[in-house]
């Protein structure tokens, strides 16, 4: 049985579903940043590099990390961090985490602004009641940390892809993430 994709758990509370642009795919979730209020604006904070002066990739120390904040309250909701998001970020030992990976460097678009609407995709073609887990005796996924997640929460967060839109006022878009996690 084909289940509709749900939202990685830690977005849960701070997404609403999002159709606008593309249609989106049989293993593709969609979402929209919202605050408690439902204002959809947004400051980015990053840990990484920037490629062609857009796109946040890893840094010396290890992964990436992208950080919302909000212009108001200065509340924080981690996006993506590259060593815990993700089905390699989950179950994958391969990147090495060196030192501290602290969001400090505010994203500016290449118009200067600093102000976004953010749309996140991810996509989880292995979701579903048949995806293949290594789950134990209790149901329960072992995480490479040694962490251990039920059978749901395990599909909902081992996604293969992840890509973050940014839109600011003028309406012109900037893909910051395009990560393949698996």
């Amino acid at each position: 049985m084909k289940l509709s994709v749900q939202s990685p758990t830690h977005l849960e509370k701070y997404t609403t579903s999002y159709s606008g642009g593309a249609r989106l795919l049989d293993h593709e979730w969609r979402g929209q940043l919202r605050d408690g209020k439902g204002g959809t604006q947004w400051r980015i904070k990053y840990y990484g590099g920037l490629l062609r002066k857009s796109l946040v990739v890893s840094g010396d120390n290890g992964p990436a990390v992208v950080v919302a904040e909000h212009p108001a309250s200065g509340e924080q909701i981690v996006l993506f961090d590259g060593d815990r998001h993700g089905y390699n970020g989950m179950f994958v030992d391969w990147r090495e985490v060196t030192g501290e990976r602290i969001p400090v460097n505010t994203y500016r678009d290449k118009d200067g602004e600093e102000l976004f609407s953010i749309v996140i995709s991810v996509y989880n073609p292995n979701y579903g009641e048949d995806a293949e887990l290594d789950l134990d005796d209790d149901g329960m996924a072992t995480l490479r940390d040694g962490t251990r997640v039920d059978a749901e929460t395990a599909r909902r967060d081992s996604y293969d892809f992840l890509q973050i839109i940014l839109t600011n006022a003028a309406g012109h878009q900037t893909t910051i993430v395009e990560e393949e996690l698996a």
